[in-house]
């Protein structure tokens, strides 16, 4: 799981083309076992869970949503940003390995 927070997608035009296009580069075979990226823009309030066909086998699209819905928007909205995103790394673990 890589957590990226920018303000800023360049060259992308926005913050889906800039996750997959992390993804899709695949930096030194990081994610060839299953890759997950949790971006977030803050200035934008902007926020992205993106995966590879590996990892989307145990993380659907729908339920990184529900992540983002029911756990960091409420948090986020507190201002308590480490938490959000560590109860979301936890969920996101939790559901792997069932």
């Amino acid at each position: 799981i890589i957590v990226i927070t920018t303000d800023d997608y360049f060259p992308n035009e926005n913050i889906d083309e800039y996750s997959f296009s992390i993804l899709n580069n695949n930096y030194n075979n990081f994610f060839e076992n299953g890759g997950i990226i949790f971006v977030i823009n803050l200035k934008e309030r902007n926020i992205r869970i993106s995966t590879n066909s590996i990892a989307k086998e145990k993380l659907s699209d729908e339920f990184c949503q529900d992540l983002i819905d029911k756990t960091i928007v409420p948090n986020f909205k507190n201002e308590k940003y480490f938490d959000g995103i560590e109860q979301v790394i936890h969920k996101i673990q939790n559901k792997i390995q069932e």
